[in-house]
């Protein structure tokens, strides 16, 4: 599971949602919100694209970096340099974004390692404690248990 986590490949944005270098550096120069608007809801009608999301100005959202439509529950990652399709989180651990397409394989990653640990602690708890106990009993075998442990 951990290495489908690793090298699972992400889904990123379909081209459709890319926009055209004309159509970009003609709406960056527009100067009010109200225009730009208008422009971006034309491209997606044009498009046949639904966008529910807005940001705070209630305007679709475009990522800059990417050049693109950003899709519902999409989020640009500054690692992977791309938009990645309801992104999570990017994981330093597997080094890939957790997303739709692998969030289900992170999930069992970190449940089986919690259950592991648990199993671990369970079954070296006894001797853990004996060997606590052993050291309090008999100083002169502290440096050699610790050494040996």
């Amino acid at each position: 599971m951990y290495f489908i986590t690793m090298f699972h490949k992400q889904w990123y944005v379909p081209p459709n949602y890319y926009l055209p270098r004309d159509f970009y550096e003609k709406m960056n120069m527009m100067s009010s919100a109200d225009a730009e608007y208008s422009m971006l809801v034309s491209f997606c009608k044009s498009r046949n694209i639904r966008v529910y999301t807005r940001n705070s100005s209630g305007s679709i959202r475009v990522c800059h970096t990417c050049k693109l439509l950003k899709p519902d529950r999409t989020h640009h990652c500054s690692t992977c340099e791309a938009c990645v399709v309801k992104m999570d989180h990017h994981c330093p651990w597997v080094n890939n974004c957790i997303g739709f397409t692998n969030y289900k394989y992170f999930l069992m990653v970190v449940l089986y390692a919690g259950i592991l640990c648990t199993y671990y602690f369970a079954t070296t708890l006894e001797y853990s404690i004996d060997f606590f106990m052993d050291i309090g009993e008999h100083p002169h075998l502290r440096r050699v248990n610790i050494v040996i442990w």
